[in-house]
């Protein structure tokens, strides 16, 4: 039999945003992927703090080998709530870093909670 692989997992419920109120380009937290590039990435937007009613919303995903300077990743943003929709639950795989969330609808929407969360393994 082989070695036993490192299998934890790293992240949090609510990590990105924990039921936050986030208004048009509100920036999730930062989470460092501590070199487990398999993410999963769950979001769900309400449109209040109760989460009673789910309601559309655009969010962006960005990534970074640093964390101070963000690149826009298009191939995973259009996994994430793309204005017809409230939720996701998406997997992808990443090199970088750090990465964070970016809503992006019109300056013009209401304020939305957001729940979102990010774990990720080896």
């Amino acid at each position: 039999m082989g070695g036993r692989r490192d299998t934890r997992i790293i992240g949090d419920y609510g990590n990105l945003w924990n039921n936050d109120l986030v208004s048009y380009n509100g920036v999730s937290n930062v989470v460092h992927l501590e070199n487990f590039p398999h993410m999963s990435i769950m979001v769900n937007i309400y449109s209040d703090e109760t989460n009673t009613t789910p309601v559309n919303g655009t969010i962006n995903f960005e990534a970074s080998a640093d964390g101070e300077h963000w690149t826009f990743c298009s191939a995973i943003t259009q996994n994430l709530p793309q204005g017809g929709t409230s939720e996701a639950h998406i997997f992808e795989t990443v090199g970088a870093k750090y990465v964070r969330l970016v809503r992006d609808d019109s300056d013009t929407e209401p304020d939305v909670y957001i729940r979102a969360s990010l774990q990720s393994k080896p």
